[in-house]
């Protein structure tokens, strides 16, 4: 029986270990569903009660013996540790969803980025905001003249602060502005997926032409 007792809270302590590994990767794992989180969260509390039932039985080693007064002060420090530990992960996951959230509600603001020219005088003004992982923008672009029969379309390059490129979102949706006859002006109003950070790093936009030769 000392035998497999032993053999028994090795294994035992084993398997919860990997439960315990593959509940907190779940829960940290910053492309996991909220329900697979929630999930998880909510098996940290019984994992908790099986490894801790493991210590005050020593694992399955020597099962009967009784505790010294250091060895209960012992197991009682462990026990507040790792009680404070697994405490710990749904405290942050819960401030850090709610920080968040306050970003992405930051983001639902419209941002006027300004006006870009670009040549044979177009000129464009975007407005964007994100919502439920999509860009959402309205773009104008008129000219003082005729748009060229050459034209093919527009595109917007998002760039970071420093001017690198972070995503370029061709226009294919507009409709035509017309003034005595003459396609002097577009204007888009249309959203398409987008990474939460790229859309944070924006710091500035081009508008770009398409031309054919």
């Amino acid at each position: 029986m000392k035998t497999y007792s032993k053999i028994l809270g090795v294994v035992s302590t084993i398997i919860i270990l990997g439960i315990l590994g593959a509940l907190i990767y779940g829960i940290t794992y910053e492309d996991g569903s909220s329900d697979d989180k929630l999930m998880a969260l909510s098996l940290l509390l019984p994992v908790y009660v099986l490894l801790h039932f493991l210590l005050i039985h020593r694992f399955g080693f020597n099962l009967n013996a009784e505790y010294t007064p250091a060895q209960k002060k012992t197991i009682l420090i462990i026990s507040i540790i790792s009680f404070t530990f697994l405490l710990s992960i749904p405290l942050r996951e819960y401030l850090s969803a709610r920080q968040l959230a306050t970003h992405e509600r930051n983001l639902e603001e419209m941002k006027d980025w300004g006006s870009d020219s670009t040549a044979f005088n177009y000129y464009g003004q975007l407005k964007t905001k994100y919502v439920d992982r999509k860009i959402y923008y309205q773009l104008s672009v008129n000219s003082k003249t005729a748009f060229k029969s050459t034209l093919t379309g527009f595109s917007i390059h998002l760039l970071d602060k420093d001017g690198f490129l972070i995503e370029e979102v061709p226009i294919t949706d507009y409709s035509i502005l017309v003034e005595e006859d003459m396609t002097n002006g577009i204007h888009s109003n249309a959203n398409r997926d987008m990474d939460l950070d790229n859309y944070s790093r924006i710091g500035k936009w081009d508008l770009l032409v398409r031309t054919k030769n």
